[in-house]
């Protein structure tokens, strides 16, 4: 597993990429992305690409906005520290939420199996047609759930989330919130 801190947070694009979770504990948040882009001057690759399967940690949040086409509200994760970075992170996977966060840190994480390629050819784990655009899925609907889901959430995340994570799910028609058993 590679990590890297996100100095420039125009760096990682996250408004193309699939996630439709976060995972929640200690503070932090982890969101599971499909199709995370990067963006040109990368500390990666230094290309505009795209990665399978990423984890972006947001570490000591203090508060998350979600604004949705139907309702906008807020969680207040922890207090306020003296300085923090203000993030906007994409959350869903068809008609999903920009969401808000203020957090002290940004890390991503890259499996050591994932796949970077051009952003010209993304990685698409639900079928997704547009006017601009008709892309088919291309990862396994069992795969892309078990991922979102936290099935395959690596050990290091486990412990920087601690032993009672959160997962915050949207569906597009909703939120639901839950306990994930981690062991």
């Amino acid at each position: 597993m590679q990590q890297y801190i996100v100095t420039h947070l125009e760096f990682v694009d996250n408004y193309e990429a699939y996630s439709n979770t976060m995972l929640i504990g200690n503070g932090n948040v982890v969101v599971p992305y499909i199709s995370l882009g990067l963006m040109p001057d990368n500390p990666i690759n230094g290309k505009q690409t795209v990665i399978d399967f990423a984890y972006y940690l947001l570490e000591g949040v203090s508060v998350m906005s979600f604004g949705a086409s139907r309702a906008t509200f807020s969680i207040t994760v922890s207090d306020s520290p003296d300085s923090l970075l203000e993030e906007y992170i994409s959350f869903g996977l068809r008609d999903g939420a920009e969401v808000k966060v203020l957090c002290s840190g940004l890390k991503l994480f890259v499996p050591d199996s994932s796949i970077i390629r051009s952003s010209f050819e993304p990685f698409v784990p639900i079928d997704v047609g547009s006017p601009f655009a008709n892309y088919r899925q291309n990862i396994d609907t069992a795969t892309a759930t078990g991922f979102f889901e936290g099935d395959e959430l690596p050990r290091e995340l486990k412990q920087l989330l601690g032993s009672r994570i959160q997962s915050l799910s949207w569906t597009g028609d909703g939120v639901s919130i839950g306990l994930l058993e981690c062991v």
